[in-house]
């Protein structure tokens, strides 16, 4: 996951809304699957990237500007 996250932070920077994330996986995560079996060199069978990825996302989305925790935020 620390992989993944590094590229995330590569890729949309510190500061980003929950949005810009759901874009980024939306438009696929084949670059998260590569980075995971990168540092994880072992067998592909042995790990279960997808999951790996939705976990780095998810902990991820806790930094975006707009989470709430599963609260709505009223905008100003």
């Amino acid at each position: 996951m620390d992989a993944i996250r590094d590229e995330l932070r590569r890729r949309i920077g510190p500061t980003f809304t929950a949005q810009e994330l759901a874009d980024l996986y939306g438009h696929g995560t084949d670059w998260c699957l590569e980075a995971a079996r990168r540092a994880a060199p072992m067998s592909a069978v042995d790990l279960d990237t997808q999951a790996i990825v939705d976990g780095a996302f998810n902990e991820y989305l806790r930094g975006a500007r707009d989470y709430s925790g599963g609260r709505v935020i009223a905008e100003p």
